[in-house]
């Protein structure tokens, strides 16, 4: 899984890195265009026949690559190993200082940041795909679910069968609580099933290791734990049985969903609507 993240994550960022290219070449662009027509026709050399910059300029595709090189490799020498812009600024004088520090500081200040974390963020979001499709089909994953629900239904019979404190002290390893509920007979299964849960036993439940542990492999996020049982108590009883939690456990699986909001005031509303249907209807008795 590790490596597909990496590889989801470098091919994500070929396309920001292709952008990339584009908007550092057509500043690079317009720069060279300038330096061409400005010194593409000066003499290569000075009367004591010495290098004056001007050879890396004499074509726009010669002076973009020179441009190339000194804002993004770095390297702004001549073939005699001489810098190229000292050259000229101490033949065609300041100007030409000026406008390398200005493109410079454009080029490393401003555009490379700004590629830098639109590349950073678009790499990091195609590798989180991977880890979004698999939660994803985690989701969607019935049998998955089923065999999830069916280890916490063990989980909470073995406690009750072994007794939870004692359970909860010692820690009891997911291989001895197989192994205890692979013998359950019809009969335990049917009194499983009317188990009541108080918050006390629930929260004697989640200081279990193995019990937490598979509520977060069922996509239930740990922070719902202190007040999960409220959450899943939907009649207000205190207590809970079975069939409460694996309902509850099914709405709350994965992030919160738009959808469940708007169910929440459509709900709302409908409650809304009656009360007042109810409080029209018996107005005229009172």
């Amino acid at each position: 899984s590790d490596l597909a993240m990496m590889v989801n994550g470098a091919v994500g960022g070929l396309r920001a890195l292709a952008w990339s290219f584009a908007l550092i070449a057509m500043p690079l662009y317009m720069v060279a265009l300038l330096m061409h027509e400005t010194l593409g026709e000066e003499s290569v050399e000075d009367a004591a026949g010495h290098s004056t910059g001007t050879e890396a300029f004499t074509s726009l595709s010669r002076t973009w690559f020179t441009l190339f090189r000194c804002s993004v490799a770095g390297d702004c020498s001549n073939e005699d190993g001489r810098p190229t812009f000292l050259l000229i600024v101490n033949r065609f004088g300041w100007p030409y200082a000026v406008l390398f520090v200005v493109s410079s500081i454009l080029m490393s200040v401003g555009i490379f940041n700004v590629i830098a974390a639109i590349f950073v963020e678009n790499t990091l979001a195609a590798a989180k795909f991977n880890s979004t499709l698999q939660k994803r089909q985690r989701l969607l994953n019935q049998q998955f679910f089923s065999e999830k629900v069916a280890k916490l239904v063990r989980i909470v019979w073995t406690a009750h069968v072994q007794g939870i404190e004692a359970q909860a002290d010692c820690m009891v390893s997911a291989l001895s609580m197989q192994s205890k509920l692979m013998q359950m007979t019809e009969t335990d299964v049917q009194e499983a099933s009317r188990l009541q849960i108080t918050p006390e036993v629930f929260a004697q439940l989640c200081s279990i290791r193995e019990f937490r542990t598979t509520l977060e492999e069922l996509d239930i996020n740990d922070e719902t734990h202190m007040d999960l049982f409220e959450t899943l108590d939907i009649d207000g009883g205190g207590t809970i049985d079975l069939e409460e939690m694996v309902a509850g456990l099914t709405k709350l699986r994965g992030d919160a969903r738009r959808s469940d909001i708007v169910s929440v005031g459509l709900i709302v509303r409908s409650i809304q609507a009656d009360l007042k249907r109810l409080r029209s209807s018996i107005a005229p008795a009172l």
